[in-house]
């Protein structure tokens, strides 16, 4: 679907890096207590047993978020940033979040969370927030963020939009697939609109294109190979939508994604004929449900490094089956922010 969107500021929330042996998240008792007895058994995972919480696996080091720190509060950082380094924030009418993790209270709302804590009529520094859609975009996985970019974009001449993603891993659910993926704790916010909102956007969404296809199979049993394999079909399958609803897409679009073991992102790049924004890293981590906006930080500056605008495209995929991938214009005129991007002064 081709979009106008714009992106007028970018940030990105990591915390401190720590070194794990345990193949499932970090282990919070009070957590996620349901998937540890009989009656939460379709909730766990296949591979975990009932009452476990540890998995060893060999050592390896990814960023993990403190004990009390929950999934809304890695979003509600990148939000807090944003909103810091962008003039025109009272604005912002709408607000998308997605994440694929849980809160480690169950019952709570993240995208509630970021509402009371940033758009509420009380905060100081703000004349008055008028939110009127607060609305979580879950079940997609990590890969939530191409729908949420396509729902903003149908949100026309309402005022701004503020985008948020997040994901802590907490125990039964895994963290770590050897030879094909270490999730990170991670969370990033952007804010969003359309020209007659913006100022000087750091980047401008084209087209946004989605691919839902079930892998038939229980992921928690199948090979990391067939996994990599999925992903691999997933993405390049999106990027022939997108290049057949454009009419074609020239070969100097840089392509950039998700960290998968880098023989993934290879192989996407061959497949698909683009070549890449960047060499994958081998012990790179994933950054979960933010990962596009990682991804779309990374094509920024790319952009400003080179004084050259540049159109890349982003993509995203889960091993669950779901894809997407956004072409983005991105400005060489962006500004540096402590976490992120805004537009040039």
């Amino acid at each position: 679907m081709k979009t106008k969107l714009t992106i007028s500021a970018l940030s990105c929330f990591t915390p401190d890096i720590k070194t794990h042996t345990n193949s499932l998240g970090s282990v919070q008792h009070r957590s996620y207590g349901h998937m540890l007895d009989k009656a939460g058994h379709q909730s766990r995972p296949s591979h975990v047993p009932r009452g476990v919480t540890t998995i060893r696996c060999d050592e390896y080091r990814t960023p993990t978020a403190e004990t009390e720190t929950r999934v809304g509060d890695l979003a509600s950082f990148a939000v807090q940033h944003c909103l810091q380094n962008y003039p025109n924030g009272k604005n912002i009418k709408h607000l998308f979040h997605t994440q694929c993790t849980l809160d480690q209270r169950i019952t709570a709302s993240s995208c509630l969370q970021l509402v009371h804590e940033h758009f509420a009529p009380k905060q100081a520094g703000y004349e008055c927030f008028d939110v009127i859609s607060p609305v979580t975009i879950g079940q997609l996985a990590t890969a939530g963020l191409p729908t949420v970019f396509r729902l903003a974009d149908s949100v026309q001449h309402e005022g701004q939009i503020c985008i948020s993603a997040s994901d802590k891993w907490i125990a039964p659910i895994a963290r770590y697939f050897p030879n094909l993926v270490t999730y990170a704790d991670a969370g990033a916010a952007c804010i969003a609109g359309h020209s007659d909102h913006v100022l000087e956007p750091i980047a401008t969404i084209e087209a946004v294109q989605l691919l839902c296809r079930p892998p038939g199979r229980d992921l928690w049993q199948t090979s990391a190979e067939t996994q990599a394999e999925f992903i691999v079909d997933l993405v390049t399958a999106c990027l022939d939508r997108l290049s057949k609803e454009m009419g074609g897409l020239s070969n100097d679009i840089k392509l950039i994604g998700d960290h998968y073991v880098p023989l993934v992102e290879q192989n996407i790049a061959a497949k698909s004929g683009f070549p890449l924004l960047r060499q994958p890293e081998e012990s790179a981590s994933h950054w979960s449900s933010a990962s596009m906006l990682y991804s779309l930080s990374r094509a920024v500056e790319y952009a400003v490094e080179t004084k050259t605008p540049q159109r890349i495209a982003i993509w995203t995929a889960s091993p669950s089956g779901h894809a997407g991938v956004v072409l983005v214009r991105c400005s060489d005129m962006a500004r540096k922010t402590e976490s992120g991007w805004t537009h040039a002064q």
